[in-house]
């Protein structure tokens, strides 16, 4: 017959299984405690011994009542429940009916119709009924019965079986036995079910900052004393109950024991299960620089994947490990005074050099030192080389290469060592594990193809910046400030790759504002000749009004800045001697001849408003210079005078003297207006 415990898990305790161990899985104080159940009608003195391997209890379940020797039970984890008096024939005709029914769904567990549904559920009924009963009979034998325990522990039949079925039953006998053999827990009450699953979150959570399991972390950081409640995700097991405990064990052995006497030690002496036992182990190991001797052969995985390339994990290489369930099973010796070897320095060493292999031979290991020396030596010049690339590129970019630049010190630091013991000092303390010098040495690697990069990202950069923009031309400046966003130093840091959709985008950018350009220079300068042909037109008025404003007899001086803006105009209209089918936006974003920017248009408004203003200053000297000759003509009304004030009229027209202005005419001028001024 089967009992069934929860949707997926089952215990039978029929013929069948008689002897048989069933997995099965207890909780206590929020973990998850592996076990095992066994039925049986006779005895046996090997399931007195103490569980082995990931198992921390043993429940026997006898089916006739039997008498334990004293002292058979050998560890508080194990019970054994015997009935009061042996299974009655109704019990063994319930048990045939409930075989029958499971045969029963097994033929309609896949069908779908709508009568079979009606019979499946009729069968389940029937079968919910009888396992009540076959319960209620057994929980009625055994609470009459007896429990055998450990010489510590005492368990009452009746309130082990009072209710419930046999997985309620097995869970009540585990429970009870855990918490009187552990009265004193070395972890907290847990917030949730911790099981192995969760334990291995738990350690990447902590060790390797996974996203997925920080905050499984985080939820159980706290009660397991590996992090603080102020700071739950983030390692810190200064106050752990398990890991001072581990330091008075290790230390009890001349500061170093098997690695699974400890194990041992943790799961049978404080109630523990296999893989937290293993997850504190190796806290120990990271919290005060311990290491643990891997087996012979082991078969420890890297995080990323690939075989663990050293047989001993210290403190900085608790990282780089893939935490399983069974990694216990590959742990040697524990030792809390770490000693160097070449193997600890292999997982930093291989990062640097291909092929180096375990070796306790001096020979062979001074050959791969000097393997590993060699390449040091050529960092240190590709990292010199990367300094002053990254250095240049930074300055023409106008940022801080605070980051790329901490990352080589710190690889030049490690180049400068001259011993694999030296460098296995450095690499520890100055990157965390092989993990952060894999992460530096990859940094270096992308500065590298920044530093190759470099002169084309420096030319796009000042390309970029030398662009100029009207207000009519906004939509490509905003473009232009989209393409220089993306030449960040640190984003190309991170990834070089991008390079080439950002020179993509500015090569598209480019030849946009090209023909923007290109029609721009053309109308430009179009309107540049117009206006250069204009102002020079007007230089003779300019003449007259700067030589009349010197005259007193001439009256206030008119417009005197007018000569000042006339030569600063002339000298702001540009002009270009390239024909427009041969200018190149190449190297710079404007045409070299000329340098006029897009951003800058011809003094179209300023030329109008000059001439404007001289015009102006024209009219009123012609005014002045007319009024005085009429009332020189109306002083003495005669023919004489009445033909020079026709010739007076005729030549006080200061446009037509422009052109024959000299300092003749000006000194005739001041004499016929001085007598009345």
């Amino acid at each position: 017959m089967v009992y069934t415990a929860g949707e997926t898990s089952t215990l039978r305790v029929d013929s069948e299984v008689l002897g048989v161990a069933q997995p099965w899985t207890a909780i206590h104080r929020g973990l998850e405690y592996p076990g095992e159940v066994i039925v049986a009608e006779t005895v046996n003195a090997e399931w007195g011994r103490p569980p082995d391997g990931d198992l921390t209890f043993r429940i026997v379940l006898y089916t006739v009542p039997r008498r334990i020797p004293a002292g058979q039970i050998r560890d508080p984890r194990i019970a054994m429940a015997v009935p009061r008096r042996a299974a009655d024939p109704t019990r063994a005709s319930l048990g045939r009916e409930l075989q029958a029914i499971h045969e029963a769904k097994a033929r309609y567990v896949t069908e779908n119709d709508p009568d079979i549904r009606a019979v499946r559920s009729s069968i389940q009924e029937r079968e919910t009924i009888l396992l009540g009963e076959l319960s209620r009979r057994d929980a009625i034998s055994y609470s009459q019965g007896r429990i055998y325990t450990h010489s510590r522990i005492s368990l009452r039949p009746a309130g082990i079986f009072g209710e419930g079925m046999v997985s309620s039953w097995v869970d009540r006998l585990a429970q009870g036995a855990f918490e009187q053999a552990y009265p004193t827990a070395l972890f907290d009450e847990l917030p949730n079910t911790l099981t192995a699953e969760g334990i291995e979150a738990v350690f990447r959570g902590l060790f390797q900052s996974e996203p997925d399991a920080v905050e499984v972390a985080g939820v159980f950081g706290p009660a397991l004393g590996l992090t603080r409640p102020e700071a739950p995700s983030m390692f810190d097991a200064r106050r752990c109950r398990a890991i001072d405990l581990i330091v008075r064990e290790v230390g009890a052995d001349g500061a170093e024991m098997p690695a699974q006497d400890l194990v041992q030690r943790l799961c049978a002496g404080y109630g523990l299960n296999r893989p937290l036992a293993t997850l504190y182990l190796l806290a120990w190991v990271r919290r005060t620089h311990g290491e643990v001797e891997l087996i012979p052969d082991h078969s420890v995985q890297l995080r990323g994947g690939g075989r663990f390339p050293s047989d001993w994990v210290s403190w900085d290489l608790v990282p780089e490990i893939h935490f399983t369930r069974s990694i216990a099973d590959q742990l040697g010796v524990v030792r809390a005074r770490p000693s160097p070897s070449w193997n600890a320095v292999l997982p930093y060493a291989s990062l640097l050099v291909d092929g180096l292999q375990l070796s306790q031979d001096p020979t062979e290991i001074e050959k791969q030192e000097r393997l590993l020396i060699s390449a040091l030596g050529d960092l240190a010049q590709r990292l010199e080389a990367s300094r002053k690339a990254v250095v240049a590129l930074a300055a023409s970019l106008e940022e801080a290469p605070d980051k790329a630049l901490a990352t080589i010190d710190r690889l030049q630091v490690l180049c400068s060592t001259t011993s694999h013991p030296g460098f296995h000092e450095v690499a520890e303390n100055s990157f965390d594990g092989p993990s952060g010098l894999s992460q530096a040495l990859e940094l270096h690697e992308r500065l590298e193809e920044l530093a190759r990069l470099a002169p084309a990202i420096t030319r796009s950069r000042n390309y970029l910046a030398e662009m100029t923009f009207g207000r009519d031309h906004q939509d490509l400046a905003m473009r232009r400030d989209a393409v220089v966003g993306r030449i960040g130093l640190d984003s190309l840091t991170d990834n070089p790759s991008l390079w080439k959709s950002v020179h993509e985008g500015f090569d598209r950018l480019r030849r946009e504002y090209a023909n923007t350009y290109l029609s721009h220079h053309a109308r430009y300068h179009q309107e540049s000749i117009e206006l250069l042909s204009r102002l020079e037109a007007s230089r003779p008025q300019i003449e007259v009004v700067d030589r009349f404003n010197k005259v007193p007899e001439f009256g206030e001086p008119l417009e005197i800045d007018i000569p000042t803006r006339f030569a600063e105009l002339m000298t702001s209209v540009k002009t270009c001697t390239v024909p427009e089918d041969e200018v190149s936006l190449e190297a710079a974003p404007f045409c070299q001849a000329c340098a006029v920017p897009l951003a800058e248009g011809p003094p179209s408004r300023e030329v109008p408003t000059l001439l404007a203003n001289l015009d102006k200053a024209m009219r009123v000297y012609n005014r002045r210079l007319s009024s005085e000759g009429v009332r020189r003509v109306l002083a003495h009304p005669i023919k004489e005078q009445l033909d020079k004030f026709i010739n007076l009229v005729q030549v006080s027209d200061l446009s037509v003297l422009a052109n024959v202005l000299d300092d003749q005419v000006v000194e005739f001028l001041r004499g016929f207006v001085r007598p009345t001024l």
